[in-house]
């Protein structure tokens, strides 16, 4: 509280060093089904709990990369959200001109695939820079999904508010 941190007793719990300079980051963490999910140099990674909560592997292989030529060619913020048919990976991308929010689908939670467009680009002026950070719920209330999301407009930071029918839309 009040900007207050306490070490956890069981210490650092994954480490640059333990991975032999294959990370140059751990930025945006998402814990989700044993998982943690995290950017590093415009990618998306995820490493695997071993035999206690400070017992992480690293997945060699990427979860995600930047696609080179395509609006997400550097990504990152992963953001989990689980629906009825399997889980959906939220993230931002940016070509450097362009940029939005993509999403991924998978069954098992393993084997994603990307939706090719955006599912959300800036459109309102508080948006007009950057958006990205995207946290996705559902809300029975109203029976869609929300998303939150960090909006830019070059002099400030506001948050950002879109609903969706189908995680797509």
């Amino acid at each position: 509280g009040n900007g207050v941190w306490n070490e956890s007793a069981i210490g650092v719990e994954l480490a640059l060093e333990d991975f032999e300079g294959l990370l140059d980051s751990f930025t945006d963490p998402e814990w989700a089904s044993g998982r943690l999910f995290f950017a590093d140099d415009g990618d998306i990674h995820s490493a695997i709990v071993g035999d206690y909560l400070g017992d992480w592997e690293l997945e060699y292989v990427d979860l995600f990369r930047g696609r080179e030529g395509k609006w997400d060619a550097e990504i990152g913020a992963p953001a989990l959200t689980f629906s009825e048919e399997g889980v959906w990976l939220f993230y931002e991308g940016t070509d450097g001109a362009s940029q939005g929010i993509g999403a991924a689908f998978s069954e098992d939670g393993y084997d994603f695939s990307r939706e090719e467009n955006p599912v959300l680009v800036p459109t309102w002026e508080h948006e007009a820079e950057r958006i990205g950070d995207p946290f996705v719920l559902f809300d029975s209330e109203i029976d869609l999904w929300r998303m939150y999301y960090s909006a830019f407009d070059g002099d400030r930071w506001t948050i950002g508010h879109a609903t969706s029918p189908d995680l797509i839309t």
